[in-house]
């Protein structure tokens, strides 16, 4: 509603099903980095999911990028055999290809994650989350 990106990661499945999955990989994704590789470091990186002018606004900060925080949970959850695996779901426009390659290989650097990228038609990406959405 805001405009610009949403990362989102389903919570009812692995590997997100455990919030320290979920934790890990927003303190792994670097959104600075994230604006300077897709948007030249032009874009706005918010504090908060939605700006204060919006109906949904609350002010819970997001994730700060720590590094160090996301692989030892990473770690932690690969030593209790729930290495994080998942597939980046994508539309095929440039801008969103961009934010999901721009997320696999930030993720790279870590041990214990894995993350490929799919990237989807626009029916076929709004039936698969439609059906993600609903089990």
């Amino acid at each position: 509603m805001g405009g610009g990106q949403y990362l989102g990661m389903n919570h009812r499945r692995a590997p997100f099903d455990d919030p320290r999955a979920r934790r890990a990989v927003s303190l792994a994704v670097d959104l600075d980095a994230m604006n300077t590789t897709v948007y030249n470091g032009e874009g706005v990186v918010p504090d908060t999911l939605f700006l204060e002018d919006s109906p949904w606004y609350t002010d819970i900060p997001l994730g700060d990028h720590d590094a160090e925080t996301a692989q030892q949970l990473f770690d932690e959850l690969a030593a209790e055999g729930k290495p994080v695996s998942f597939t980046f779901t994508t539309f095929p426009t440039v801008e969103n290809k961009a934010v999901a390659e721009t997320t696999q290989a930030q993720l790279r650097a870590f041990d214990n994650v894995d993350v490929d990228v799919e990237v989807l038609d626009f029916p076929a990406a709004f039936a698969r989350f439609a059906r993600a959405t609903s089990t």
